[in-house]
């Protein structure tokens, strides 16, 4: 021992330029490895969401989450796969080993869902966003203090307006929305008129879905000009939804308002959330 020490007294500066060299590795070390008061200890996972409205659990589970879960087991590093098939939801969870990239399990995650058939009509996979159950960020609700604008307005707002703003943070992945009406727009069909005219319901469903779209038409050249043809028909009002032409005989056309009321409505919802009793938007950062 005290011929090691006598060694280390004739480098003294060897090791001098050792201790510094090893003390800056270790004050680098401290400014780049990330501490977390309640680190994220869940394994590499990705989420499919599927929405099937009106749907039943067994069609969902046979005609959409299995489908799924086939077309995933397959994937490299692969531990296990979770699934739910819920009342017009479809829910599956993968899990991968640690060792594989995040965004690289995403990508291969996406090729195989554009493999995967699911019937026309009965929904699109979507991946979930980019977090855990131990993401959270921020939890807040909406207040009206002028008691001005309704819950469904107060969604509007954070759909529109806030959630963009928090999205345009650097490391935000998701806000999720909670509470108040979801606006859209209803056509309620009257059965009796629709034997009157001899008008089915999948005519009305293709009449507004051709309706609202805008098409483009090349250009027209006159007098050394060109003029750009294109045919706006994207809905802008209610009025518009009730011209919608369904079908013409002779020359008689019948129209939705023939066969239907269209209004303003809210979208069905399941439950509510509420601070000191009252119903409010809430938002989640993730």
């Amino acid at each position: 021992m005290i011929n090691f020490f006598k060694r280390l007294i004739a480098y003294k500066f060897l090791v001098l330029a050792l201790f510094i060299a090893i003390a800056g590795f270790g004050y680098k070390a401290y400014q780049d490895i990330p501490v977390d008061a309640f680190p994220d200890i869940t394994p590499k996972q990705v989420v499919i969401y599927t929405e099937s409205v009106g749907n039943s659990a067994e069609d969902i589970e046979k005609l959409i989450t299995y489908p799924i879960e086939s077309a995933m087991s397959g994937l490299a590093g692969v531990k296990m796969i979770l699934s739910n098939s819920i009342f017009g939801l479809s829910y599956v969870s993968i899990f991968f080993e640690d060792e594989y990239d995040t965004y690289l399990l995403r990508q291969l995650v996406t090729e195989r869902l554009n493999s995967v058939d699911i019937p026309k009509g009965w929904g699109t996979p979507v991946m979930g966003p980019n977090t855990t159950g131990l993401g959270q960020v921020l939890w807040y609700a909406l207040k009206d203090s002028t008691n001005g604008y309704t819950s469904s307005d107060l969604r509007q707002m954070h759909k529109y307006i806030v959630t963009p703003m928090f999205k345009s943070v650097n490391g935000v992945e998701e806000v999720i929305t909670w509470g108040g009406f979801e606006k859209q727009y209803e056509v309620l069909i009257d059965t009796s008129k629709l034997q009157a005219v001899d008008v089915t319901y999948d005519d009305i469903i293709q009449a507004l879905e051709k309706s609202n779209q805008s098409v483009g038409g090349q250009y027209l050249e006159f007098n050394k000009e060109q003029y750009l043809i294109r045919g706006v028909g994207l809905y802008k009002s209610l009025n518009d939804i009730r011209n919608t032409i369904i079908r013409t005989k002779g020359a008689q056309a019948v129209l939705i308002s023939d066969v239907a009321t269209v209004s303003e409505g809210k979208a069905p919802r399941f439950g509510a959330v509420s601070v000191d009793g009252k119903e409010r938007v809430f938002g989640m950062v993730l």
